[in-house]
């Protein structure tokens, strides 16, 4: 992540996406997999995953949950992979054509101007900043960053806070939020 302004979106959009669709997570998937559950040390999270399992599902909690462990995750691989080429979604929101360019340089792909082209169409601040479906992928990509702030109270916004602290913590600090 370059900025910690784009790591505190990163982490309430993607809350705020899941919580709007009314996605869950169902955490036997992970629970079901030791080789997982070793390999990324997810068994520091085994009492909320079965917690998420049973009962009343609080989908604030098993959508922070979920975004905890990626990130929990992504924080290991970027420590242990430091040759591998990281880009955050909002960084592709705020310069897609330069961010695309470089993943595209990094695997040998043709870039190309009607790639370029493509890209832009898709993500011009001329498109509309409200995807009206989960298909709608021509949207102002860079104003869609801070979308978040529409979709969550702010007692919502003060829960995915709490509840990512700890995982947020490798990326950015309180005075961020």
């Amino acid at each position: 992540f370059n900025s910690l302004d784009a790591q505190r979106d990163a982490c309430a959009a993607f809350v705020a996406s899941q919580f709007k669709q009314q996605w869950r997570t169902d955490f036997h998937n992970f629970l079901k997999q030791p080789e997982l559950m070793q390999r990324f040390d997810l068994y520091r999270y085994e009492k909320q995953m079965l917690e998420q399992s049973s009962g009343e599902l609080d989908l604030l909690a098993n959508n922070t949950l979920l975004w905890n462990i990626c990130y929990d995750v992504v924080h290991q691989l970027q420590q242990t992979y430091t040759d591998w080429l990281f880009i955050t979604h909002e960084e592709l929101s705020r310069q897609p054509a330069e961010k695309y360019r470089e993943i595209f340089n990094q695997f040998g792909l043709p870039y190309n101007e009607d790639v370029e082209n493509e890209i832009l169409e898709h993500s011009s601040s001329s498109n509309k900043t409200n995807a009206t479906g989960i298909f709608d992928i021509k949207i102002d990509s860079a104003a869609n960053i801070k979308r978040w702030k529409e979709k969550l109270s702010e007692d919502e916004i003060a829960r995915v806070r709490e509840l990512t602290a700890e995982v947020a913590g490798y990326y950015y600090d309180e005075s961020d939020w």
